[in-house]
């Protein structure tokens, strides 16, 4: 959808409940949506960023609001959220008291370009990855360097936080993602801002999780 720039600096618009963005002529800028609940929201800068504070970006919530982000191994202990400073492609758990009711923050800033490939290197069999996309984006967009299995415990792995626990969604050579729990079916896309866990396959302790080149409209 499109959107003109003096929108954006006007202030935040609400673009609905679903994540989403907004684009521009010339600079192309990014206004998606980020529903937030009560408990641990987990979120990924999908904006160009470098080295900011949380609140600069993630604009509706406040500073002091608690967030955990994961090290490769462990959480970090709870941090006021203008304390931490994140970039592109960065990924935070926002953690809300019981009895929020649910709002909607929005990421605010300069598109990526989603005409190139992005590798994201892995250092852990499990990370969290942000995609590098302000539009939606599908598991058909991900590739990884490791071996995959039709073993569900040695397969590639995105496991996608849905409020209370995880989804999880393998991906078996010649048969494509799958979701072991519901019969097979995976959601068509996921939002921007969407981060997720990966899980490595054939036991790979390091490696490359490749997010597409997208087609972007003309302007």
């Amino acid at each position: 959808m499109k959107k003109i720039a003096t929108m954006l600096a006007a202030g935040v618009v609400a673009l609905g409940a679903s994540a989403q963005a907004a684009e521009v002529s010339s600079t192309e800028y990014a206004l998606i949506t980020i529903p937030v609940h009560a408990g641990n929201n987990l979120i990924g800068i999908s904006v160009n960023a470098t080295e900011v504070s949380i609140p600069s970006v993630l604009k509706g919530i406040n500073g002091t609001d608690s967030v955990k982000v994961w090290n490769g191994s462990e959480y970090s202990t709870a941090a006021q959220a203008q304390t931490v400073d994140v970039s592109t492609g960065s990924s935070f758990f926002l953690m809300m008291p019981d009895g929020t009711e649910s709002f909607n923050a929005y990421e605010l800033g300069v598109a990526p370009s989603e005409t190139a490939q992005v590798p994201v290197s892995v250092s852990s069999s499990m990370a969290i990855v942000a995609p590098p996309y302000a539009s939606a984006w599908s598991l058909s967009d991900l590739t990884f360097s490791t071996t995959s299995s039709n073993r569900y415990n040695k397969a590639n792995r995105v496991c996608v936080w849905n409020g209370t626990g995880y989804d999880y969604y393998w991906y078996l050579p010649g048969s494509g993602w799958r979701n072991k729990v519901n019969g097979g079916s995976v959601p068509s896309s996921f939002g921007a801002g969407q981060a997720v866990f990966v899980q490595l396959g054939s036991g790979a302790s390091s490696g490359t999780v490749t997010f597409a080149a997208k087609a972007v409209a003309a302007q």
